[in-house]
């Protein structure tokens, strides 16, 4: 299993008095989904006065789907 994935298990877990151990499954999930806007954020390329066209589409494209993902787990 992926070492992010485990931090995102670890994260969704917690822990009560008697040391029981509760998994959350929307906590979880909300999880991922920011990690997924996270890595689009990420590569998104930067703007300048001289950007070719295909960059500006290229954003265009990756808010579009931030969008998505934001509206589609109701973030």
């Amino acid at each position: 299993m992926n070492e992010r994935i485990k931090e995102l298990i670890e994260q969704a877990t917690t822990e009560d008095f008697d040391s029981f151990r509760y998994f959350d499954k929307q906590k979880f999930a909300e999880l991922i989904a920011k990690e997924c806007i996270g890595i689009i954020n990420k590569n998104m390329p930067t703007c300048n006065c001289k950007e070719e066209y295909d960059n500006l589409y290229r954003r265009a494209g990756r808010f579009d789907a931030i969008e998505e993902i934001e509206k589609y787990f109701g973030m």
